[in-house]
């Protein structure tokens, strides 16, 4: 197998750096928990919010990290919907 195939291979198998530990800090979950509720209830898309959201605050850009903030996300998104709901 190529060299480079090996580096990226391990890149997606090693365990989270400590920068994607603190990537979704207690202020960037509340700022998009935050952005779900208002935008939620208006005629716009919350979860394109959601998306634009996570990129400005830089959450999810470490493969580490990408599969925690895409299910804090949906989690989000579901409490959001039985909110609407109940």
């Amino acid at each position: 197998m190529p060299h480079c195939f090996h580096e990226v291979l391990s890149l997606l198998t090693a365990a989270p750096s400590e920068a994607a530990k603190h990537e979704l800090t207690a202020v960037k979950a509340a700022v998009l928990g935050l952005v779900e509720g208002v935008t939620e209830f208006l005629p716009i898309s919350s979860t394109g919010h959601l998306v634009v959201t996570e990129k400005l605050l830089h959450v999810g850009t470490h493969p580490g990290a990408k599969d925690a903030a895409d299910t804090y996300a949906i989690t989000i998104q579901t409490g959001a919907i039985l909110a609407v709901v109940v």
